[in-house]
Formats: structure tokens, sequence, C-alpha cells
């Protein structure tokens, strides 16, 4: 099958990537919560693919999320900047460990740039 170049697709893929991100919870987690393949879910979230209502739903619930905010583009991702998008991206495939100890970084590299000496 081809790639989607369908907007909706990757509206909804970075949606799902943003909230499991958020709460933590892996791909592989999610998918299976979700009762689908991670590969799967990493074509969705990538928007290689579009998902059937039932496997959004299933997401969605898993998340704790309605059907309806996985298809909405958020006012805040809208005035996300790039810089702030390969943040994101960064914490992509890690593990929780690895993005807390990353978070604490930034954290500390925040401070640091910060504080008046």
């Amino acid at each position: 099958m081809k790639k989607s170049t369908i907007p909706l697709a990757l509206i909804v893929g970075e949606n799902i990537r943003h909230e499991r991100m958020r709460q933590s919870i892996s791909q592989e987690r999610l998918a299976e919560q979700a009762q689908i393949s991670s590969q799967y879910l990493s074509l969705l979230e990538n928007g290689d693919r579009c998902g059937s209502l039932r496997t959004y739903y299933s997401i969605a619930t898993e998340l704790s999320l309605q059907i309806s905010e996985l298809f909405l583009r958020s006012k805040e991702d809208a005035n996300c900047s790039t810089d702030e998008r390969s943040i994101l991206n960064l914490f992509c495939g890690c593990s929780p460990v690895d993005r807390r100890v990353m978070v604490a970084v930034l954290a500390a590299v925040k401070s640091a740039l910060h504080t008046t000496g």
C-alpha cells in the first residue's frame, strides 16, 4: 500500500504520538492495549496509514481520550515551532526512563541558561 498523502492521517498520527509520549507510554504497550501491532501503530503515528474508526476508537480509549480529540489540530500544536517539534521527535522510541533523564537534562540546561550570576 502506498504512503498516505491525506493530511488528516498526519494530524491523527501526530496527536496519537503526542498523547502517548505525554503519558510516557511506549508504542509497544499502547499497541498491545489497543490490540494492534507496534509496527502498525508506528505507521499510524507517522501518517503512513489511515486506521479504521474501530482502531482509532481503541487507541483513543487506551489514551483516555474522546475519539474526536484524535482528529483535531490543537491550537497548542499549531503554535508549536520547528524547534519544539524537533525536541518532541527526540523522545520518540525512548524508554520512559530515557525520557525522564532527557527531561531532567533539559530542565538543568534551562536553569543554567536563566541563572543570573
